[in-house]
């Protein structure tokens, strides 16, 4: 995904449904939603920042390395189509898209879906989730001894990049890339 794709995701796609979502559930349309995403550059996006601040959506970037841990997708959705695809591979018949398009079906229903953001700890929100995963290790740990070798582990900091203060840096580097176009 590049920036351009992006922001058209973001401008036909999610803002359209995000506004669908708030309709039917009989929500105010300045009503806070909050989208989760990993660090991939395309998501610094200034204008696609702009359209989410303007209808009142959060844009929160989790840490690099970290949607293993954090993000739904990867933790339930993800996980549990993988885990179906390599069982029905073992099991296989003669047509592989109806075995995938199965495995697809099995791996989004609301009830997987629900249980990957419990599992993660973001809805309903308990930190003891993230804090205590395996992968995690105390900041202390990291100031008490350096740079501590940690394998797999990760350091929490992911950011809110849709507050006032990162979207105006934001716009300052937009605007210097576009003065250096010209």
């Amino acid at each position: 995904m590049n920036k351009k794709i992006f922001l058209q995701w973001v401008n036909k796609i999610f803002i359209p449904t995000v506004i669908k979502i708030r309709k039917k559930q009989n929500l105010d349309e300045n009503e806070r939603a909050l989208l989760i995403l990993d660090g991939h550059s395309s998501r610094i996006n200034f204008p696609a920042l702009v359209l989410m601040r303007i209808n009142c959506v959060d844009v929160v970037i989790i840490p690099s390395h970290s949607s293993h841990i954090l993000q739904p997708l990867d933790v339930g959705v993800f996980h549990i189509f993988k885990s179906n695809l390599r069982k029905a591979k073992l099991n296989q018949d003669d047509n592989p898209f109806l075995t995938i398009d199965e495995c697809l079906i099995q791996s989004t229903t609301k009830k997987k879906i629900i249980g990957a953001f419990k599992k993660c700890g973001l809805f309903p929100l308990d930190l003891s989730k993230v804090i205590n995963h395996p992968g995690i290790f105390p900041t202390e740990v990291q100031k008490i001894y350096g740079r501590v070798n940690t394998g797999r582990r990760l350091h929490l900091g992911g950011k809110l990049i849709s507050s006032k203060e990162m979207i105006k840096q934001m716009k300052e580097k937009f605007e210097r890339q576009m003065k250096k176009k010209t």
